[in-house]
């Protein structure tokens, strides 16, 4: 069972990617240069959930994995799960919401709240997540506010998702 999971849902990131990853968004500005990559998850999937109504399909995939950054390591809590939604005819929407707890830089114990969203473009392809992200670690508390942009690529036992920090405008 876990197999398939993994296969319908690295499918469905395939399919949804166009069979690579979603792409940040590359520009050759400024901006783009000074663009930090804050976190990376790997996520390990575990079960596929779903059910298809006339008002379209809903999906749970509950997972498990590890983050690693600059200033933060750690694992995905027990309890993390991306659900994805489609209207008949529709994108495709996901929203992520897992807890992560490790060190951070400073070596203090401290948790990470993720919640990463996104929506597939007319194409049927991600572009770029969304996540927001709340923590009592006083070296991470930046990110609370901070822009970010995430992406997702497809990998066997799941996906990594990469956050990045824009800067303030």
């Amino acid at each position: 069972m876990r197999r398939r999971a993994r296969r319908r849902y690295t499918e469905t990131v395939q399919n949804q990617s166009g069979g690579d990853s979603a792409v940040f968004p590359q520009q050759q500005t400024k901006e783009a240069l000074s663009v930090q990559e804050v976190l990376t998850i790997w996520v390990d999937l575990a079960d596929t959930y779903e059910v298809q109504g006339a008002s379209g399909m809903a999906r749970l995939l509950p997972f498990t994995g590890r983050a690693e950054g600059p200033d933060f390591t750690g694992v995905i809590l027990p309890g993390g799960v991306d659900t994805q939604r489609r209207a008949p005819g529709g994108c495709l929407h996901l929203s992520a919401r897992y807890m992560l707890e490790g060190t951070d830089s400073s070596g203090a114990a401290c948790r990470i709240f993720v919640e990463n969203n996104a929506v597939t473009d007319a194409d049927g392809k991600f572009r770029k997540t969304q996540p927001a992200i709340l923590t009592d670690s006083p070296v991470l508390a930046w990110l609370e506010s901070a822009r970010l942009e995430g992406t997702l690529t497809s990998r066997e036992k799941g996906v990594v998702i990469r956050i990045f920090a824009r800067p303030q405008p």
